[in-house]
């Protein structure tokens, strides 16, 4: 809120919040519902119900490559119509939403039909692993031991911590950041492949 209030409209690119898993109290699902109530009553002065249809103002993002349009998976932007868009082969209108993406340092507003607007999610939040390969100017990133010991891990805290260009802020629980720094799971996953001459031995002469 805080930081949104700062930032205005621009923050909705610039700040991203972050979470290995969709479930949970810190999931994906419940920080998308409660962030988006937060940022419309700052930036728009309205309160909405978190259930609410997609609507104008909302922070979104392409889960799937879609060349008809021109988006990309990954690609993020803020919805500025649904109440209808331009076919762009055809140049009429037709029932669809506007969003408004960034491409590099410009914004640029793509018609997206009605019938392709189900690629899209809602993008307060993402999981770090959609997040891979791209950066904010401030991330926030959820690290709580609801996430479990296999989803937090040293690596996932890394590449979280690693997406802001600015400012990062880690949230959760003390257990969540501590025993997360201890785990390394990527090493686990590559004995699952080790041959299986060397598997007995290991068990036999863990010391080796």
């Amino acid at each position: 809120r805080t930081r949104l209030t700062e930032l205005g409209d621009r923050g909705l690119f610039e700040i991203q919040v972050l979470s290995p898993r969709y479930d949970g109290a810190v999931g994906i699902t419940a920080l998308n519902k409660s962030l988006r109530v937060v940022a419309h009553h700052v930036l728009y002065k309205e309160v909405i119900d978190p259930e609410r249809a997609t609507c104008i103002g909302d922070k979104v993002i392409q889960t799937k490559n879609d060349y008809q349009v021109g988006l990309m998976n990954g690609d993020q932007g803020v919805v500025m119509s649904t109440s209808g868009c331009v076919n762009t082969e055809t140049g009429r209108s037709e029932p669809g939403w506007i969003v408004e993406v960034m491409r590099g340092d410009k914004r640029e507003r793509v018609n997206v039909p009605l019938s392709r607007t189900s690629g899209f999610m809602h993008a307060y939040a993402i999981t770090v692993h959609r997040f891979q390969g791209s950066e904010a100017e401030h991330v926030i990133g959820a690290i709580h031991s609801e996430h479990g010991d296999y989803m937090l891990n040293r690596p996932l805290i890394y590449t979280t911590s690693t997406r802001a260009s600015k400012t990062l802020t880690l949230v959760g629980d003390r257990g969540g950041l501590y025993d997360g720094t201890k785990r390394d799971n990527t090493a686990h996953r590559r004995t699952l492949t080790a041959p299986k001459w060397l598997v007995n031995k290991l068990r036999l002469d863990p010391a080796t």
